[in-house]
């Protein structure tokens, strides 16, 4: 409903209310001038005649009736606005105990009530905790003045029927009930909230100093009142499931992406149409490119050049097959020249188990198979043990320590001297005799 509906409603039914009083003021004034004139005629032995007092009796009460609807039209109308208005407060605000607070006060105000609560069932015990307690000056009532009839409103929880009595004093269903006699409880509403057939709270108002402070039609409005709060509560949940689950999802993605980062291997994954959704930084540097500038661009424009077609008909035949499949390409880099490059393509599944795309694990192992290549040649002319040594070494990054050491010989028998009585030849074969032992002790012990 418009602000323009509302001012419309409201123009028909002050025009009512005028055209109601106007025929009201009429039919007073003829019953005026007909007892006038029936003074008038008494005085000449006269009367008038039983069909036009009737007629006036019957007219005097159509206008009564038409005074007693457009009243009651009133109050649906004031009804119907402040359902119009605690519909728009649901949509715009999302601060549940705000729109249930604000609803319970256009009740106050409409019904005539002194109080009004809202109870919630307890998710843990089960039982009715109080939610929101307002009273007539618009404000958050105190704890000790949450005295309610727990008598009415168990009888609500239970039943699931709303409840009404203009007296509780009076009212025999209550009689002897210590809730009602103890706090000298009168006027009082309640009414069920449900969420689709479940019972989750209850609404209560009352009215602890008139009886007969409600009607029908206010007890019909706590209901269509409840009906909204369940809708505000209803949409909070919805609200908080959806934050929840969105917040598990982003958990979820900075957990994945903290894991990409935190992986060696470059990691890369493709949907269907070769568009890159994930590249981690591992993939960025093997590419030489950024991962903003990966993520979102197709495959074929990040790839070098060396990647033909025949590599993009393997992507598709692992998205097709579901079957995985190693690779080893050599690609040549503009800045960093010929690469050695290990690709493994997975392919992409979701939790339904359907192929989404493909997932390439790719690392780079120049350097590796560089440092093969330069052991391999070292194997030639090196002791087996001192290769296996320098790979561990290599493996370890170790860089080795840098001492100052004092070395003390001597000569037991001057090498000079000696070589001086031998030909070249078996002084040669001496010391590679020397030589020798001293190899295989350091071969030995592993140096």
């Amino acid at each position: 409903m418009t602000v323009h509906d509302t001012a419309r409603i409201h123009e028909i039914d002050d025009a009512l209310q005028a055209a109601v009083r106007q025929l009201a003021h009429h039919t007073q004034e003829l019953a005026e001038a007909m007892t006038e004139q029936q003074g008038q005629l008494r005085r000449y032995g006269m009367n008038l005649s039983p069909a036009s007092q009737e007629a006036l009796s019957t007219l005097d009460q159509t206008v009564n009736g038409l005074a007693g609807q457009s009243q009651t039209i009133r109050q649906e109308l004031r009804h119907l606005n402040a359902l119009a208005e605690t519909t728009a407060l649901i949509n715009s605000i999302l601060e549940t105990d705000e729109v249930l607070m604000r609803v319970m006060d256009k009740v106050i105000e409409i019904s005539g009530a002194e109080r009004g609560f809202v109870m919630l069932r307890s998710q843990e015990s089960g039982a009715l905790e109080f939610r929101i307690a307002r009273g007539l000056d618009r404000e958050q009532l105190n704890e000790d003045q949450f005295t309610v009839s727990m008598t009415i409103v168990q009888q609500v929880a239970i039943t699931g029927e709303p409840t009404l009595t203009d007296n509780a004093l009076n009212d025999p269903r209550f009689l002897g009930q210590k809730s009602v006699v103890g706090h000298a409880l009168r006027s009082i509403m309640a009414v069920p909230l449900k969420i689709r057939d479940e019972l989750i709270g209850v609404v209560y108002c009352d009215n602890r100093l008139f009886a007969g402070m409600f009607k029908p039609q206010d007890l019909r409005l706590l209901a269509d009142f409840a009906n909204q709060a369940a809708i505000a509560l209803e949409n909070a949940r919805l609200f908080e499931a959806a934050r929840a689950r969105l917040d598990e999802v982003r958990e979820t993605s900075d957990l994945l992406s903290n894991v990409l980062d935190s992986i060696v291997s470059g990691v890369i994954t493709i949907d269907p149409d070769g568009i890159i959704h994930t590249c981690n930084q591992a993939a960025a540097d093997i590419l030489a490119i950024s991962v903003d500038d990966a993520e979102g661009a197709r495959l074929g424009d990040v790839l070098p050049r060396a990647f033909g077609d025949g590599f993009f008909e393997l992507l598709e035949y692992v998205r097709q097959t579901g079957q995985q499949e190693l690779i080893q390409v050599e690609p040549v880099l503009e800045d960093r020249g010929k690469r050695d490059w290990n690709m493994v393509i997975t392919p992409l599944r979701d939790y339904g188990g359907s192929i989404q795309g493909v997932a390439i694990v790719l690392d780079d192992l120049t350097e590796v198979r560089q440092r093969e290549d330069q052991l391999t040649q070292a194997r030639r002319y090196l002791p087996a043990a001192l290769v296996t040594n320098l790979r561990v070494i290599d493996i370890a990054g170790v860089t080795g320590e840098e001492r100052l050491i004092t070395a003390i010989s001597t000569d037991v028998r001057g090498f000079t001297a000696f070589s001086e009585l031998l030909q070249p030849e078996e002084l040669m074969e001496i010391i590679n005799k020397y030589l020798s032992l001293a190899s295989d002790a350091i071969s030995f012990y592993q140096g």
